[in-house]
């Protein structure tokens, strides 16, 4: 035997002797067999008689490994033939492992471990034998034999493993981690099902504990901006387990994994699950190229932003699943008579707001309460009957089973009883509901005006007609005004607003419609007036806007336009000046740099302003702007509700309920 030198110190090597659990240091083994192309991967173990191990072999039919990539990789900590490339030498599938460290996970189960290796030379195409020592003793060398021509040609390739001098007990392979090895290699097996692993003779099943995959074939992709300004692309696949779930075992959930799906880093999956055993599968080149510049870890920005992105696609799935769950629970109530809610008060909207909170009560009894269940029907529907009861009359039973159903807090309670003095749970639900509403058109309007749809999208017929109804994009303050009118309508509609007509302004009201002033036939799209009650003394404010179809851009034609209308009413008297600011704005998917240059190059023009007068503003606005300056508006109550909506915007869910006359076919 020669002994090789391991080039890194007896400490550094050490880190890497550790597997948390003690089965990753079977699951790295594995890795090493399927990346040298085996087939076949047995793992046998012999006990001691002492409620321990003898011993564990695991023997794969790989293509072995050469004496000279042993050489080079028990010299050197992290130097592996792997690095460089990404497919077995069939060409068949990819290539896990690349840090040359997997092989030292072995020592975290038993002190001794021998590898012994029979390949094909290429030089003379012989079959050659030789074996490796590791020893927990010193690990800063390794014993390898002289390289031997094996006596026997038709002797079968691949590397068997032993790993001897056991201190743990036989629990290494129980169900748990047997379940682990299934949740590590699914993905993998789904891709290249020509394997197969057995333990002492009997074959692991790697799909039989596979619940539910999601998406049910192929992968969720996304793409995800890093902060340098690039992008990457991200598959996700969520694979939901049939076998319980184990807090402790079963934590790390979150699979970042290279394209083709083989786990290179495991993490929290940061997300709660309830009662689910599900796992989370990111897979992306990105994430391999990370792992091979030794930069895959949680800590890393690029990674922790991977991971949230990887977490609100979860966070999305397991809000429609708890909604659908929650759905089928409430009509099997229906069908089994023991609803208390009979159809008429089901059609009632006056009785919304309390069905709605006996729904979520129902729904947490069947969840935190198993017992409950296989109660008998009648005892059930007495149960039911008197909560309803109490939510109608909202007796003290009512914060009883707000407290121990819906887990509040008294001090939640109370607060929700101060709510309800002041104003009604129709009303608290109404708002909710609003805001969510709100989230959702901000979200499908970028999808409008930037995604793939935006081509077919036309301005006056769809997007104008929108708009229109959904104002409150341009400010709270402002209430709505005229659209799609003349400045000579607008201009009566001022008059109107500002209760002029009552100053016995027939002669003013005349003029105006006889006027042949051309300028009073321009058309903006919406105008709106500021929501100061008309008695106030304070400054007026009203809105022109103008919009453009996402396919056109603010180029000076477009600058000339919303100049126009902003010079037609400064110069005309009618449109009062007094405490009365008009503000003209533009709204378009980009400005040419022409422009952009413009605005740079004037000191005063912040926030999208590009025109100033004694009384007027004109501003040109992006898209990507006006909805970001709404969401940010919106973003802390989305926060404080704690929303997950699990619509894709793509679907156009809200657009399509409230607008669809005006969608693009």
């Amino acid at each position: 035997m020669a002994k090789i030198q391991i080039n890194a110190a007896q400490d550094h090597i050490a880190k890497y002797v550790k597997a948390n659990p003690l089965i990753l240091g079977i699951t790295e083994l594995i890795w090493n067999s399927l990346d040298a192309g085996a087939n076949k991967i047995l793992i046998n173990t012999k006990d001691n008689g002492l409620n321990g191990f003898e011993y564990i072999d695991v023997i794969d039919d790989g293509e072995g490994c050469s004496y000279l990539q042993a050489l080079n990789a028990f010299k050197y900590i992290g130097n592996s033939y792997k690095r460089n490339i990404n497919k077995t030498t069939n060409g068949k599938r990819c290539l896990h492992g690349s840090e040359g460290r997997g092989r030292y996970k072995a020592l975290s189960i038993g002190n001794l471990v021998k590898f012994f290796s029979v390949y094909i030379d290429k030089e003379d195409n012989l079959k050659k034998e030789f074996s490796v020592i590791l020893s927990s003793a010193d690990l800063s060398v390794s014993d390898i034999s002289e390289l031997k021509i094996c006596d026997n040609q038709d002797k079968q390739t691949g590397v068997s493993i032993r790993i001897s001098a056991i201190e743990h007990k036989t629990t290494l392979f129980n169900e748990n981690n047997i379940n682990l090895i299934q949740e590590i290699f699914a993905i993998y097996y789904s891709l290249y099902q020509d394997f197969s692993i057995l333990l002492n003779g009997k074959e692991i099943d790697l799909t039989s504990k596979i619940k539910k995959v999601f998406p049910e074939s192929g992968k969720k992709t996304i793409t995800v901006p890093l902060k340098d300004g690039k992008n990457i692309e991200l598959a996700l696949k969520i694979i939901e387990w049939d076998f319980p779930r184990n807090q402790k075992d079963s934590s790390k959930r979150l699979n970042l994994c290279n394209v083709d799906g083989c786990p290179l880093f495991q993490d929290n999956l940061g997300v709660g699950t309830d009662n689910l055993n599900i796992s989370l599968y990111v897979m992306s080149d990105y994430i391999a190229k990370l792992n091979n510049e030794n930069l895959l870890s949680n800590l890393h920005e690029d990674v922790k932003l991977i991971e949230k992105n990887a977490q609100d696609f979860l966070k999305q799935y397991l809000n429609i699943e708890k909604q659908e769950k929650r759905k089928q629970f409430i009509e099997s109530l229906k069908q089994d008579n023991l609803y208390p809610y009979k159809e008429d008060e089901v059609k009632s909207s006056v009785n919304n707001a309390e069905r709605e909170l006996f729904d979520v009560i129902a729904v947490k009894i069947d969840e935190c309460l198993p017992k409950f269940t296989t109660q008998e029907k009648k005892s059930k529907k007495l149960t039911f009957s008197l909560i309803k009861e109490a939510i109608a009359t909202k007796s003290s039973k009512l914060k009883h089973i707000l407290q121990e159903v819906c887990s509040l807090s008294n001090d939640d309670i109370e607060k929700f009883d101060k709510i309800l003095e002041n104003t009604s749970l129709p009303n608290i639900i109404a708002t909710s509901n609003e805001v969510i509403d709100r989230i959702r058109f901000l979200s499908e309007l970028r999808e409008l005006v930037a995604g793939s749809i935006s081509k077919k999208v036309k301005e006056r017929a769809q997007l104008h007609k929108i708009l229109a109804k959904e104002q409150w994009i341009f400010g709270e303050q402002y209430k709505p005004g005229t659209s799609d009118m003349s400045l000579r309508n607008v201009l009566l509609a001022h008059i109107k607003e500002l209760d002029r007509e009552k100053l016995n302004d027939e002669e003013l009201i005349k003029s105006i419609k006889e006027d042949d002033n051309p300028e009073l036939n321009l058309i903006p799209d919406l105008c709106l007036w500021s929501a100061i009650p008309k008695d106030s003394q304070e400054k007026r404010e009203h809105l022109f806007i103008e919009l453009k179809r996402p396919s056109q851009n603010a180029t000076t034609k477009e600058q000339k336009q919303i100049n126009d209308y902003a010079y037609a009413v400064a110069k005309d008297n009618r449109f009062t000046k007094e405490n009365t600011t008009w503000k003209f704005i533009l709204i378009v998917t980009e400005i040419e740099e022409r422009l952009r240059q413009e605005k740079k190059d004037n000191s005063s023009s912040l926030n999208g302003l590009y025109g100033k007068g004694d009384n007027f503003e004109v501003y040109i606005y992006t898209w990507s702007y006006l909805i970001e300056q709404r969401e940010g508006e919106l973003r802390r109550l989305k926060e404080m509700l704690d929303l997950n909506l699990t619509e894709s915007p793509e679907d156009f869910s809200y657009l399509k309920s409230i607008h669809s006359e005006f969608l693009p076919q």
